[in-house]
C-alpha cells in the first residue's frame, strides 16, 4: 500500500517505520511545551508543583444568548447566566460577586465573549483564586464585576 502522507511515493529517508507499524502512518516527533508557557504555567504546572489541578469555578449554568439582526438573523451575543449553580445550593463566585439570573456575560478579562464555548475556553485558562473581571448587561445597563475564580466543588 502507497505511504499516502506524500503524494502516494515511498516514505521519505527522515520518516521511519519500525516492526510492525503501518507505512501510511507518518511518525512525528513529540510535541513538547516549553517551561512557562501559558499551557505548562496553568493546570500542568499546578500538577507538577502540588500533585494537583486547580480547575476554576465560576457557579453558572448558561445558555447562549443572541441578538437579531434586522434581516431576522440571530448573531452570537454572549452568554445569559440561567442559573447561580453550585453543589448544594451554595452560592459561587459570579453569584458572591452579585450577578443574577438573567444577566448576559459580554466580556471576561476584556475580551469579547460572544459564545458560551468562548467562555468556557477562557476559563479552562484559568485556575481557582485566579482574578477576573467580568462584565455583564442586566437591563440594559453594563456592571463590571470582580472577584476570584473559586475552587471546582469536586476538587475540594
Amino acid at each position: 500500500m502507497p505511504f499516502t502522507g506524500h503524494g502516494g511515493s515511498s516514505p521519505p529517508s527522515d520518516t521511519t517505520v519500525g516492526p510492525g507499524v503501518h507505512p501510511q502512518v507518518p511518525i512525528c516527533p513529540p510535541t513538547v511545551v516549553p517551561r512557562g508557557s501559558r499551557r505548562l504555567s496553568s493546570r500542568s504546572q499546578d500538577l507538577i508543583d502540588d500533585g494537583k489541578v486547580y480547575h476554576s469555578f465560576l457557579g453558572i449554568l448558561g445558555a447562549q444568548h443572541f441578538e437579531v439582526a434586522e434581516d431576522g438573523a440571530r448573531i452570537f451575543s454572549g452568554v445569559e447566566i440561567q442559573e447561580l449553580y453550585g453543589p448544594a445550593n451554595d452560592i459561587y463566585a459570579i453569584g458572591k460577586a452579585g450577578a443574577l439570573p438573567g444577566d448576559i456575560i459580554k466580556k471576561v478579562n476584556g475580551k469579547n465573549i460572544k459564545t458560551l464555548d468562548g467562555l468556557i475556553s477562557f476559563l479552562r485558562g484559568k485556575k481557582a483564586g485566579d482574578e477576573i473581571s467580568i462584565e455583564i448587561i442586566r437591563n440594559g445597563q453594563t456592571i463590571t464585576l470582580e472577584f476570584l475564580l473559586d475552587l471546582r466543588p469536586s476538587d475540594v
